[in-house]
């Protein structure tokens, strides 16, 4: 492709066998430095365009707010892997703790329970004992009764 435009140029130029005149000189050379300024506007208004945009990008958004934000969604964030560790750990003790009660209370050997259940075994004894000492006294006092009562008829007394 880039042989056939230096051909085409070459071809154009053959072609011109006029001389240029002053006017199409000067006329040329008009256009060219009109292009040149229209161009340098162009690269200016382009640099102080990418001047403002740095300058939008370099500052702070929101007067620093947005850095501040930043930092502290991240704090929130440190804070609360800390809070699920030590609930974690939390978590366990308190699961120790759980099964400690619950062996205390449901152990087969000395268990609450286990230790209820041999109380109202021994109070069960105890009552049947209470019952029988309960029914001798009885029995003593209702033979002292009938001997007092006996001996007052008998006029022993």
């Amino acid at each position: 492709m880039a042989k056939n435009r230096s051909s085409s140029l070459k071809t154009a130029s053959r072609r011109r066998t006029r001389p240029e005149t002053s006017v199409q000189v000067r006329e040329r050379h008009l256009v060219s430095e009109r292009f040149e300024e229209s161009t340098t506007q162009t690269l200016q208004a382009q640099d102080a365009l990418l001047e403002r945009m740095e300058k939008r990008l370099d500052a702070k958004v929101l007067n620093g707010g947005f850095d501040d934000l930043m930092t502290k969604v991240v704090k929130i964030e440190l804070i609360q892997e800390q809070f699920k560790s030590t609930q974690d750990k939390n978590q366990v003790k308190t699961d120790e703790k759980l099964d400690s009660i619950h062996n205390a209370i449901y152990e087969p050997d000395s268990g609450l329970y286990a230790k209820v259940k041999s109380n109202a075994e021994s109070m069960a004894a105890l009552r049947k004992i209470f019952k029988g000492f309960v029914a001798l006294v009885a029995s003593g006092l209702v033979g002292g009764a009938g001997k007092l009562l006996y001996d007052y008829i008998a006029s022993h007394i």
